[in-house]
């Protein structure tokens, strides 16, 4: 199904790997209610055993809508590989916002992002919604921190290792030439990292700019990946995204003539033996010690590592970050 005449007009294409039928009618009405619908929302059903396609038919007259059901399941082996051959889906649109299936949307967001990118004439590469989260039944559980007006890549990393920022994928509208250039979204395992990484590269010219207004409602529900950490075979595909990300974000820093000063370094270790702490009762102590210096080791640190086993036991103690 499609619903492609005057494309061109369009500049915004919102990008929905889809697989769940559980919240995407949320998502795709969240989507119908917004109040400036210049906007194409193209939909690649990663081989589901729902039918996704019946639930989009019912938004074709409501918004522009191109749906694609795809005849192999890629997110069930490589999840990045799905959102990257749904990008291959989009037409003539300037900006990408790739979107799941179960987020939704305030009603006024698309309306403030062109209302952002006409004050600002398009300098930054890479815009963002602040979020909340919200439960299974759209009810706000909590209200994340705002990000600075304009947050610069050095402090983007900074501040995710501190954790006094959460980023997710859908918070983000990038330039469609930033994911051009680098080949689609970073691809790490489950895509853990893989959204951080390419924000990280798309705001290394220009920052971050945050639209003020409407939010992403992020849904936390039984279904996330990002709160696992008692399946064995999801942890072990994080610490290797982990890991896999460290060797990335070297080479981006060496590329862009970055060095981590005491603070980033500390905090990047710091948020690691976190996650490694999280996965205390999946992986054995030797492993926990042998990823983690592997990770320093990536990152150039390795003079760090005595130091680092000593934030892992102070988790391990006091049973917090």
């Amino acid at each position: 199904m499609e619903e492609l005449e005057g494309i061109t007009d369009f500049k915004l294409a919102i990008v929905i790997p889809g697989y769940k039928n559980i919240f995407i009618e949320n998502t795709l009405e969240s989507i119908a209610n917004q109040t400036n619908k210049n906007f194409t929302v193209y939909i690649g059903d990663d081989n589901s055993p729902h039918d996704l396609g019946r639930i989009c038919r019912e938004y074709c007259g409501k918004i522009r809508l191109v749906y694609r059901r795809f005849d192999e399941n890629l997110g069930g082996t490589n999840l990045v590989n799905h959102w990257n051959r749904c990008l291959e889906m989009v037409a003539d649109e300037e900006w990408i916002w790739l979107f799941s299936d179960d987020d939704i949307l305030d009603e006024n967001c698309v309306q403030n992002f062109y209302d952002e990118i006409a004050k600002s004439k398009d300098i930054f590469d890479v815009y963002h919604f602040d979020i909340n989260i919200i439960g299974e039944n759209n009810q706000i559980l909590s209200s994340q921190n705002q990000f600075p007006e304009v947050l610069h890549v050095k402090d983007f990393i900074l501040k995710r290792s501190v954790g006094c920022i959460k980023s997710y994928v859908v918070e983000y509208i990038f330039n469609r030439t930033v994911l051009e250039n680098l080949g689609g979204f970073v691809n790490f395992p489950i895509a853990w990292h893989s959204d951080e990484a390419t924000v990280i590269f798309g705001a290394s010219k220009t920052g971050i700019k945050t639209i003020r207004g409407g939010r992403v409602n992020w849904r936390s529900s039984e279904f996330n990946i990002t709160p696992n950490s008692t399946s064995l075979k999801v942890v072990e595909q994080k610490i290797k995204a982990s890991k896999e990300f460290s060797i990335w974000l070297q080479k981006f820093l060496d590329t862009n003539d970055i060095r981590l000063n005491r603070g980033m370094s500390y905090y990047l270790i710091k948020r690691f033996c976190y996650e490694l702490h999280l996965y205390r009762k999946c992986i054995s102590m030797r492993d926990t010690f042998a990823s983690l210096k592997e990770y320093i080791h990536n990152l150039r640190l390795d003079y760090w590592y005595p130091f680092s086993l000593l934030i892992l036991l102070k988790f391990h103690i006091l049973n917090k970050r």
